[in-house]
């Protein structure tokens, strides 16, 4: 523990008059503090690789890498605010970092932020293009901004793409009992359902049931 604290004491020390750019020797002691965190975290040593993190950041507070990393070790101890704040940090230094967005999106969710997570899911779709993520985790969204009809849309839409896609089949029924969309196209929604999952007694049930009102 004091070894810990010297060499904490140390490296505020160094950095007192850190400008942009390290000094070799700052570089040095970054670099062996860095290899060694992600060492100490594959390793699972979570706490230690915390401290090693926390030196680096001392050392270099702009290291994307860094950020995101003590970001992650701060999600898994599900401080999740924290997480949020360093998330945030490396998703400035490295602005087209997708893996960086969707960690940040993720807490965003999980700390009710949601229309920044609605921002960083569009970013992320002009990056990586439209897929079964994005549809769910807009859907996801829009439900718990209670946008139904926003949701429903986002179903459509991905089903133009992916249409035997059979959970977005049921989502879609899901969505438009609750928007009390039209009986035409609930009553579409239903037959692309069955026409998957024809053998289904509670999905038919349901049918008869919109078609007999």
């Amino acid at each position: 523990m004091k070894r810990k604290l010297i060499i904490l004491i140390g490296l505020v020390l160094g950095v007192m008059n850190l400008n942009a750019k390290l000094t070799v020797e700052q570089q040095q002691r970054f670099d062996y503090y860095y290899y060694e965190a992600i060492r100490l975290f594959q390793a699972e040593d979570f706490g230690e690789a915390y401290q090693m993190f926390r030196f680096c950041y001392l050392l270099n507070p702009e290291d994307a890498m860094t950020n995101l990393y003590l970001g992650i070790l701060y999600d898994g101890s599900r401080e999740t605010e924290r997480a949020v704040y360093f998330y945030r940090r490396a998703n400035k230094l490295e602005k087209g970092n997708t893996y960086i967005k969707g960690n940040l999106l993720k807490a965003d969710l999980m700390t009710g932020r949601l229309k920044e997570a609605m921002r960083l899911q569009k970013q992320l779709d002009k990056i990586n293009g439209y897929d079964v993520y994005s549809a769910m985790t807009r859907y996801r969204i829009h439900v718990m901004m209670k946008k139904y009809n926003a949701a429903a849309n986002d179903i459509d839409h991905y089903l133009m793409y992916d249409p035997e896609n059979l959970q977005f089949r049921y989502f879609q029924i899901q969505i438009l009992e609750t928007i009390k969309a039209s009986t035409k196209r609930l009553g579409k929604a239903y037959e692309a359902l069955l026409s998957l999952d024809p053998n289904n007694a509670i999905v038919l049930n349901n049918y008869a049931y919109m078609l007999s009102n």
